[in-house]
């Protein structure tokens, strides 16, 4: 299959997105303080760093296949999904555990330690987009 190379291309570009998770939510957290910027200050920046990375494996994807053709769902889930899943946790669990910690955010107690129904109230938002994700690469 000629897609094979560029489809492994995208699955290592996406485990290194996954890898950058972190410091990009860091640098979002910092530019929000930097503005005073604090009101749902985890939730928003969980749904953007995670929206813009589903974002760009939307469009890469699509570019490979303006490129190359057509990819079947075994190869797509393989190569996009598969790197993907779970990352929304991970990032989770990191960002909740850097709000306990953080000196910065001990002046915003509902950031500095965020209750469990803020907690799901992200992980909701987070799961709604991971699903509306999985629904568009279903329908390429």
């Amino acid at each position: 299959m000629a897609l094979n190379m560029p489809l492994n291309s995208l699955h290592d570009e996406l485990v290194g997105w996954r890898r950058l998770t972190k410091r990009e939510y860091d640098r979002q957290v910092n530019r929000d303080l930097s503005r005073q910027n604090s009101e749902g200050l985890l939730k928003r920046n969980l749904v953007d760093v995670l929206q813009r990375g589903y974002n760009a494996a939307l469009e890469k994807l699509a570019q490979l296949e303006a490129e190359h053709g057509k990819v079947d769902s075994t190869a797509r889930t393989d190569s996009v999904l598969q790197p993907l899943e779970g990352a929304a946790e991970e990032l989770i669990e990191y960002a909740v555990q850097k709000h306990r910690t953080s000196c910065a955010l001990s002046n915003f107690p509902a950031e500095h330690r965020p209750s469990a129904a803020y907690i799901a109230e992200a992980l909701q938002a987070v799961g709604v987009q991971w699903d509306e994700f999985k629904l568009k690469l279903g329908e390429r």
